[in-house]
Formats: structure tokens, sequence, C-alpha cells
């Protein structure tokens, strides 16, 4: 019994942390657990032997998976019209236009990449 409580003030201590740090991770973990606990209670007869392990069962956890990303992408496909445009990236440094006219006309320009593309200077 000590050893219980023990555990269960360790882990209120590690819950708490986490809601500070990550309030949304902290209440998945909230939902989570009884639903993990009410799971390994429907389970227990297949693990501790007194019934056969049904067909469905050992399948379970990859058609889980494969069912909440299916449900994920359903979501955001949904959605997908009302997500911001993405932001546009610089790459290039513009070298994308103007790199072939700079070397047509012998230019070159230091970005300060620590070369030279090849051009001389």
């Amino acid at each position: 019994m000590v050893t219980w409580l023990i555990g269960v003030a360790v882990f209120v201590f590690l819950w708490s942390g986490l809601w500070r740090a990550q309030p949304k991770a902290a209440f998945g973990v909230l939902l989570g657990l009884p639903l993990a606990w009410i799971f390994s209670k429907l389970i227990q007869p297949y693990v501790t032997g007194m019934q056969q392990i049904p067909v469905w069962l050992p399948p379970l956890p990859i058609a889980i998976i494969a069912l909440t990303l299916f449900i994920f992408g359903t979501v955001t496909w949904l959605r997908a019209d009302r997500l911001p445009p993405p932001k546009e990236r610089d790459d290039d440094h513009g070298h994308g236009h103007d790199q072939a006219h700079d070397a047509a006309h012998g230019h070159s320009h230091d970005h300060g990449h620590g070369h030279d593309h090849g051009h001389s200077h």
C-alpha cells in the first residue's frame, strides 16, 4: 500500500510539471489514463489466461493506429480551405533568375556563403 501511495505521489508530481510545461499533453494524459485503465480491465481475462485470446485482439493496436491516422487525415482534408497560406521561403538568396544573367555577363556576388559559385573575383 505504501509503494502504491509513493507511486501515485510521484505520478502527480511529474504530471504537475507536465501541466506547467505542456498543458495539452497533460490534458491528454488526464484523459488517456482512465481509458487505458478501462482497456486493461477488458483484456485482463485474456492476459491472465482465464479466456482464450480472440482473433481480433492481436491486430487491434495496428487497426486503432490506422483508424486514427485516417480520421486525422480526413479532418485535415476537410479543414484545408481554412488553413493559412504557406510562408514563402527565400532559399535561393536571389540566385534564381539573376545567376544566369550574372554568369553570362561575368558578374559574381559573394553572399557570405564562403564560396563563389564558380565565379572568379
